[in-house]
């Protein structure tokens, strides 16, 4: 019990502290470029904010899927420390603990390469939107 307190308390405060980060920097930016007024900047940030919480919802159980049973053998989601070790971003290093064919490498390697992958993407996308609006 004190274990499932602990995993929702680390969940809590890292979504209090990522929202936080996070909506600060639309509502600043909103209000700084001068497109709205600060109080019109923080119903859109109150309102996306809300928005992508309930997205959230939706897509968060193939997450789920992904990160944890499609990653790590049946016996390693039955350890008691799997939650704490997933709320803190442990999820291969717990199925290391149990033995290398515990992990399923290659879907490891494929989340990895999906995220290399896509920072070239979105960083060429972000510099394309912007030359667009802005130089041109």
């Amino acid at each position: 019990m004190t274990l499932a307190i602990l995993v929702i308390l680390g969940a809590a405060v890292l979504a209090f502290a990522n929202g936080a980060n996070d909506v600060s920097k639309g509502v600043a930016t909103l209000a700084g470029s001068g497109r709205t007024t600060y109080r019109s900047a923080i119903a859109w940030g109150t309102w996306w904010t809300l928005a992508g919480g309930l997205a959230s919802l939706v897509v968060s159980v193939e997450l789920v899927e992904v990160f944890t049973s499609a990653i790590v053998a049946p016996d390693v989601l039955a350890l008691a420390t799997f939650p704490l070790a997933v709320s803190t971003g442990a999820i291969v290093g717990a199925g290391v603990r149990q033995g290398g064919d515990a992990v399923e490498w290659s879907r490891v390697g494929s989340l990895l390469m999906a995220w290399i992958v896509t920072l070239p993407i979105a960083a060429a996308a972000a510099a394309g939107v912007t030359w667009l609006w802005i130089v041109r």
